[in-house]
């Protein structure tokens, strides 16, 4: 039976998937070349600005994890930028621990 708690998880989940495949093509096209970091940098924070925080907080809990460098290897450029965009969003999305900690 669909429960008003299931429909509006349902929902949240829904309105949660084109924010992480923004994420998840953002890693594609920074680990192929096509991206700089600080291009992606000032358009999420324009959103950030406009309001849209639980969106980027969706974009980046999906990009940040497969940006980050593997032990031994440089950071990309712009990634701490992005880390700092991270960590503002975070605060105002009212992230808390776990991946997906945003959307309650």
């Amino acid at each position: 039976m669909l429960t008003p708690h299931r429909l509006l998880a349902q929902t949240e989940m829904d309105a949660h998937r084109p924010a992480a495949e923004i994420g998840r093509l953002l890693v594609e096209m920074a680990v192929a070349g096509l991206l700089k970091l600080n291009r992606a940098v000032t358009v999420l924070d324009d959103a950030v600005r406009a309001g849209a925080h639980a969106s980027v907080w969706s974009i980046l809990t999906e990009a940040l994890p497969a940006l980050l460098p593997a032990v031994g290897e440089r950071a990309r450029a712009g990634l701490g930028d992005l880390l700092a965009v991270g960590a503002r969003v975070a605060a105002l999305a009212g992230a808390r621990r776990g991946r997906d900690a945003a959307r309650g």
